[in-house]
């Protein structure tokens, strides 16, 4: 009896420490739905608001316990003044509904990513990382593939860590971050649909609409421009008025398509699906939802990333 009780230990034990099936390297492919920064209506006017709020907010001397007022304030007084301003002079082919823009949404629909991930650990505590391999999408029919270093900022590769829990038939992946430079990837696809000219008459327009002199008249700032909120009140001069609007445009102008930070990132997550064909032969596949946003804004606004992927573990 003492014997079989501690065979029954034996292996209840090393049961317990096998690993879960689906732990090894998988290759894996798959379609990102990258197009909904450009759907979503946001314009050049309205990357323009944000900075120049945002450089005004750190340039006035407001004591802390009204900043937050502050920012509430040039955001509703000055916010849709100047996004109307430059987006009156913005090249129409950048505006919602554009050619460009309808061109970069239809481009980034569907845009093919391989990756090798790699995972580890159990059911309780799943662990991995994903590098991506390649990338590419679609110009006038034929398939641009961008290499891992025109997107990655000169990394070797383009990385995601994971981590979630594991399951009898799926995995639950926490949100991540990929270090895909989506506002870069914007860059590449739009000098790919336009010609050099197009593209050099593109950007003039652009700086063109950014003009300081313009911004500062329309929001009435041409004798300065006075803030006044509850228990604090202020007048920046017309000249520093300029000076801060400058800085900011340049901000501006360093975005794609004066829209998008280089280094804006994908952030995604979700249910993923894994099964066994064979004894050796495991595949992984997205599940409904596996997805996530394109951190253009806040998250709970921020644009949606669907991803659909299979894997096979090797």
């Amino acid at each position: 009896m003492g014997r079989a009780v501690s065979l029954f230990a034996v292996l209840v034990l090393g049961a317990c420490g096998e690993e879960p099936a689906w732990v090894g390297t998988y290759v894996a492919s798959g379609t990102w739905k990258l197009d909904g920064p450009f759907s979503g209506g946001r314009t050049v006017g309205d990357a323009a608001a944000d900075l120049l709020v945002d450089e005004l907010a750190s340039a006035l001397p407001a004591p802390s316990f009204v900043e937050d007022r502050v920012r509430d304030w040039l955001e509703s007084s000055l916010g849709d003044t100047v996004r109307d301003t430059v987006d009156a002079s913005v090249p129409p082919d950048l505006a919602p509904g554009g050619k460009l823009t309808l061109l970069l949404g239809q481009t980034l629909a569907a845009v093919r990513v391989e990756s090798t991930i790699v995972l580890e650990g159990d059911d309780d505590d799943l662990g991995g990382k994903e590098a991506v391999t390649g990338l590419s999408y679609v110009i006038n029919g034929k398939p641009r593939r961008v290499s891992v270093a025109e997107l990655g900022a000169g990394e070797a590769s383009i990385s995601a860590d994971w981590s979630g829990e594991g399951g009898e038939s799926a995995l639950s992946i926490d949100p991540h971050v990929v270090a895909i430079r989506y506002g870069e990837l914007v860059r590449l696809v739009a000098a790919d649909l336009l010609q050099a000219s197009e593209l050099g008459a593109l950007e003039a327009g652009l700086s063109a609409a950014l003009s300081c002199k313009s911004i500062v008249a329309a929001v009435g700032g041409g004798s300065g421009l006075k803030i006044s909120v509850v228990g604090w009140s202020h007048t920046i001069s017309a000249a520093d008025l300029e000076k801060v609007c400058q800085s900011a445009m340049a901000l501006v102008e360093q975005k794609a398509l004066g829209q998008l930070e280089l280094d804006t990132r994908v952030e995604i997550g979700g249910t993923v699906l894994w099964s066994r064909e064979e004894p050796d032969t495991i595949r992984l596949q997205s599940g409904p939802g596996f997805g996530g946003v394109v951190n253009v804004v806040p998250k709970a606004v921020a644009p949606r990333v669907d991803v659909s992927f299979t894997g096979q573990r090797q």
